[in-house]
């Protein structure tokens, strides 16, 4: 449907594009994430925050970590959750250590980032911050 969109002149918002990237990341569906990660280049709005914030979660929960990486270093602007959906998928992965690095290194950070780090370290049963 975005495609289709696209292809008649019309640009998809920023929510449209985060709707669709959530709903790909709720059922695996990494190829069509892809495919939407492309239209949002197209588009325009692949570096704002809340696009991007979006493309790092479903990457994330895709188990695509090389594009989370990707996607957060070409946002323009990085905001809090920004931080925070980055420590959270890469968590989610099981890499501690990297998410720990990517925590110490935030600019800000929030009940959300200490949540998630906390959380990270409760799954993997290690109980020190």
């Amino acid at each position: 449907m975005l495609s289709e969109l696209h292809k008649s002149g019309m640009v998809p918002s920023d929510s449209m594009f985060t709707s669709a990237l959530f709903a790909c990341a709720n059922i695996g569906a990494l190829e069509m994430g892809r495919q939407l990660h492309s239209l949002t280049v197209k588009a325009g709005c692949q570096c704002n925050s809340y696009v991007g914030n979006g493309l790092i979660s479903m990457y994330a929960k895709c188990r695509n970590l090389e594009n989370v990486s990707q996607v957060f270093n070409t946002m323009r602007v990085r905001d809090t959750v920004s931080w925070n959906s980055l420590i959270s998928g890469i968590s989610q992965n099981n890499m501690l250590d990297d998410a720990r690095s990517i925590f110490e290194k935030m600019p800000r950070r929030d009940v959300v980032s200490w949540t998630a780090m906390i959380s990270a370290y409760a799954q993997t049963g290690q109980g020190h911050l």
